[in-house]
């Protein structure tokens, strides 16, 4: 079944990601979306940038997979970002997701996605530069001529949000990671992959069939990466 969204918007905000987690007997598909956070994290504990101009929303996902497979929704969620910037932006060409689910645009970031697990939910958290744009990135409105809006973005993203997930849910991850590796950025190049507690180099030739990253390091041996930050060379 198509996951029915039940919207919620505030004009500001500590965390949407938060207002969500104090609900985690809600629905599947209870949204929360803000105009601007004062207190909005990214991946790692680092701080979003939450400014007016962009849209902030976060929402809850009840998976019917084990908790083995919960990353696999990053990267079809992902995709549903990919899709929203290809609607209502550039063409395709010029759109890549950096592993595991940030969005970039000429090799810019326009929008992150953090996946929280809370007891048997997901929660997940978009950020997607519109308008207002942290100085590194890039925003919507830098990409197109159309004056987009906060609510018409937001429906764009939640259509593809549901169809992506239902695409993993009914054909499996499979698919997902085949049009997934089409749009990765860095894919047979060399990279840097930040870890907890060192920065490791190699070719970023894969995923596998979790999402972890394969890495072929320069003595030829493969490491797999569940969790790190990647950086072009």
């Amino acid at each position: 079944m198509p996951i029915s969204w039940q919207f919620e918007f505030h004009e500001e905000v500590e965390s949407t990601q938060d207002l969500v987690r104090a609900k985690p007997d809600a629905v599947e598909g209870y949204s929360v979306s803000a105009a601007r956070q004062t207190k909005g994290r990214g991946r790692f504990g680092n701080k979003w940038v939450s400014e007016t101009g962009n849209l902030y929303t976060s929402f809850l996902l009840k998976p019917r997979e084990p908790k083995t497979d919960w990353g696999q929704y990053g990267f079809a969620l992902s995709l549903a970002v990919f899709d929203t910037v290809k609607e209502l932006g550039p063409a395709a060409e010029f759109i890549q997701i950096k592993w595991p689910n940030d969005v970039l645009v000429n090799g810019k970031k326009i929008a992150g996605i953090l996946l929280e697990a809370h007891d048997e939910n997901i929660i997940v958290g978009i950020g997607l530069n519109i308008a207002s744009p942290p100085e590194a990135g890039i925003g919507l409105q830098d990409v197109t001529s159309e004056t987009l809006g906060f609510t018409s973005v937001q429906r764009v993203l939640y259509t593809a949000l549901g169809n992506n997930i239902a695409i993993l849910r009914k054909e499996g991850f499979a698919t997902v990671r085949t049009r997934w590796l089409q749009y990765a950025a860095f894919l047979g190049q060399n990279i840097k992959v930040r870890l907890p507690e060192s920065t490791i180099e190699g070719i970023f030739t894969n995923i596998n069939e979790q999402g972890a990253l394969a890495l072929r390091l320069p003595d030829g041996a493969e490491k797999l990466i569940t969790s790190g930050e990647i950086f072009g060379m």
